[in-house]
Formats: structure tokens, C-alpha cells, sequence
């Protein structure tokens, strides 16, 4: 078997999936992190992992730690139920993305964002170095690539794999023209403790899609079968998962005017602004709905805008790669930004596996994975914005 030192600039899911992956075949691996520690700042919440993503962790999990993943999921609930913001039913209206027939192979799993890297992270955190910022790198003429760091130090590899998200620099090294595109859209997340009385019980169990001008809203009920803590015991883990009680995830997505704000708000909000935002926003809606927000976890809720990258051109390969959100980020509207990087990274793995028995070498394999992945993101990025103009009238051509 081939030796190939292989490193992974951020610790977001591609790329703790790709390093699992790596890790399974026996590849040497190291991962830069540039927060302090996994839980250093608020990763997100709720998480659906769609078949596509569920391949995909199957391939670069060992089977124990995927059955573990799988476990540790919300209770899935079959469906989801399209409403009004005054809560009357909708229909004649569908999110296609979302659909899962009873001719699927599986439904979409809802994952907990820090369960899932919490177990992702169990068996390469020897490997993974916190509180190293990449900020840029160079193919040496050795044929290796040096990654340099912010504090002055710098990493050599012989495969580099550029994982640290939308503001990536150094993506913009590896595909210039992949900077990505405000789409004038927003989404505002958050979540609200589960059993309330006053918020509809309609929205206390499995996914709700609200409709209402210019936006979109996202509920889906996060009911545990257990807590994380009972799973680990079950599955005999020697490492701790954080408890997670149940929740309702929800959503807003829209049009900056849908919120009222202008193109050049700054989206940072003090946690008094964001409540009255939030609280404005929804006051002309059903009491049941309203409820969900009135009782809301504000200071953990979170506005980012809606980017989006344009479909990537193939170049001229080498021994630097990337993947997700820092080479393709795409609108969250089809829910399939976290797949596609979950795929990206299951592909990679393979592909240097490839590499590392000798079938060809690391450049080829790294031609065969940018070949593939080019084409699949470029479908997801077109996707999302259909998903986006199906949700709340947004724009579909921005790229």
C-alpha cells in the first residue's frame, strides 16, 4: 500500500466525514481546526441527512459508529404537512426535495449537529488540531504541498483538502471564480423547547413547511427515542456524547424585504433587536404558530445570508482539492448543501483509496473526484435555487 499523508484544513462534517473515511483505509490523516474546540461556538442545530448523505457516512463510518449515528437521530415521522401561516392546509402544495415515497430506499434522518460530529470526531481526535487558522498554501517542487497557518506555522502533506467553509480563502486560491454569490435571500434559525401548550400541537410532531409572502418557514419536531448519554452506554462507547433534549428546530427563509431590511444590513443584531424582529415579523400569525416563536431560545438563534457558489469549471489538477461549502455552498432551501458535502467527502475517500493500493495515482485520483463531484454540485447549486423560488419566490437565475 502507498503511504499518503493527507491533510483536511477544517473540522465542519465534509471533512471530519472524508478524515473517517481515510482513517477506515488506513491513510494517514491530520485535520486544522481553526476554533478552539468543538464546542468553542454554536454549530447549528438540526441536520436532515438524505440518502445520498446516509451512503455516504455508511461508507466512512465504521458499521458500529454508523449504527451509533443512526440511533442517536430524532424519531423520524413520515411526510411533511405544508400550512399556512393562519394554519390551514395547503394541498396542492409540495416540497419535491423532501418527498419520501414510500418507494424510497430511506426517508431523510433529522441528526443533532453536535451529536453528529461528537461521534465523528471520537476516533480521529488525536488527529484533529484545534486553534490552527489556515491562511494560505504552496505546491512545493518536491510534489508536496505546504499549508501555512496564522500563528507562523505551516503543516507539509502530500495531499491537501481545502474543508473550511463558505469564507474559505483558500478555495479561492484553488478555484478563483468560486467566491459565492449574496442571492439577497436570509435565513434566520433557531429553536424552541418541545411541549409547550400554547404552540399547535399540529406543529409538535414530525416537519411543518409554512408558506407566506416572501418567506418560507421550516418546523421540524426533534423527539429523541433516548438520550445520547443511554445510546453510548447501548452501543458500549468509551467516549461521552453530549444530552440533547427534545426540540423544535424551525427556519426562516426569504427575501430580505419579507423582513424588512435593506441590502445593506449587516444581519448582526443585538438579542433585543432579533427578538422584535422575530416577534414583528410573526405577530399577525395563528396564536399556535406565533407561540413557537414567543418562546423561542433568541439568544441561540442565529441570521446568516443565503449565498450561493456558481457551478465550478473544471482546471488543470494537482495535489490540492477541496470540498463543501468552500468550493459549492449553495441556498439551504432544497436541504442539500450538507449532503453534497457528506457525498464529496465519501467520493474523495475512495477515490485515495484508489490512489493508496496503486490502481492510479494520487493526480489521477484527484482528476476523477473533481470530474465527478463538478457535475453532481453543479445539479445541487441549480436545485436549491428551484428550491428557493418553490419556497418563497426567489430568484432563480442569481448565477
Amino acid at each position: 500500500m502507498k503511504k499518503i499523508q493527507v491533510a483536511i484544513a477544517g473540522a465542519g462534517l465534509g471533512g471530519l466525514c472524508l478524515a473517517s473515511g481515510l482513517r477506515q483505509q488506513g491513510i494517514d490523516v491530520d485535520v486544522f481546526e481553526r476554533d478552539e474546540a468543538i464546542n468553542s461556538r454554536t454549530q447549528g442545530y438540526r441536520i436532515r441527512i438524505d440518502l445520498t448523505g446516509q451512503r455516504a457516512l455508511a461508507s466512512c463510518f465504521p458499521p458500529d459508529r454508523y449504527a451509533l449515528f443512526r440511533d442517536t437521530c430524532a424519531i423520524p415521522v413520515a411526510g411533511v404537512r405544508t400550512l399556512t401561516s393562519a394554519l390551514k392546509s395547503l394541498d396542492d402544495k409540495q416540497i419535491y426535495s423532501w418527498m419520501d415515497s414510500e418507494h424510497e430506499e430511506a426517508a431523510d434522518l433529522k441528526a443533532h449537529r453536535l451529536t453528529m460530529r461528537e461521534i465523528l470526531m471520537a476516533d480521529i481526535l488525536p488527529n484533529i488540531h484545534f486553534n490552527k487558522s489556515a491562511e494560505s498554501w504552496e505546491e512545493n517542487s518536491d510534489g508536496r504541498t505546504t499549508l501555512h497557518f496564522k500563528d507562523g506555522t505551516a503543516h507539509s502533506c502530500d495531499v491537501l483538502v481545502i474543508a473550511d467553509g463558505v469564507n474559505s480563502l483558500l478555495a479561492r486560491q484553488l478555484f478563483p471564480d468560486s467566491a459565492p454569490i449574496d442571492t439577497g435571500s436570509v435565513c434566520l434559525y433557531g429553536t424552541t423547547l418541545q411541549g409547550n401548550e400554547a404552540i399547535a400541537a399540529i406543529l409538535q410532531r414530525g416537519t411543518t413547511a409554512i408558506f407566506d409572502t416572501g418567506l418560507a418557514v421550516i418546523i421540524d419536531a426533534m423527539q429523541f427515542s433516548d438520550s445520547q448519554s443511554v445510546h453510548a452506554a447501548r452501543h458500549q462507547v468509551d467516549f461521552p456524547l453530549s444530552d440533547i433534549g427534545n426540540y423544535m428546530y424551525w427556519a426562516l427563509i426569504g427575501t430580505r424585504e419579507a423582513f424588512g431590511l435593506d441590502a445593506a444590513h449587516t444581519l448582526r443584531f443585538s438579542e433585543e433587536a432579533l427578538r422584535e424582529l422575530v416577534l414583528t415579523r410573526t405577530g399577525a400569525w395563528a396564536p399556535g404558530l406565533r407561540a413557537l416563536f414567543e418562546h423561542a431560545d433568541i439568544p441561540g438563534a442565529m441570521m446568516i445570508p443565503v449565498r450561493t457558489a456558481r457551478p465550478l469549471v473544471p482546471r488543470e489538477t494537482g495535489r490540492v482539492t477541496g470540498l463543501g461549502d468552500a468550493l459549492h455552498v449553495m441556498s439551504p432551501a432544497a436541504g442539500l448543501g450538507a449532503n453534497t458535502a457528506l457525498q464529496d467527502a465519501a467520493l474523495l475517500s475512495a477515490c485515495l483509496g484508489k490512489a493508496a493500493a496503486g490502481e492510479y495515482s494520487v493526480n489521477a485520483a484527484i482528476t476523477d473526484y473533481e470530474r465527478k463531484m463538478i457535475t453532481y454540485s453543479g445539479a445541487a447549486i441549480r436545485a436549491s435555487l428551484e428550491g428557493g423560488q418553490q419556497l418563497f419566490g426567489q430568484h432563480a437565475d442569481v448565477i
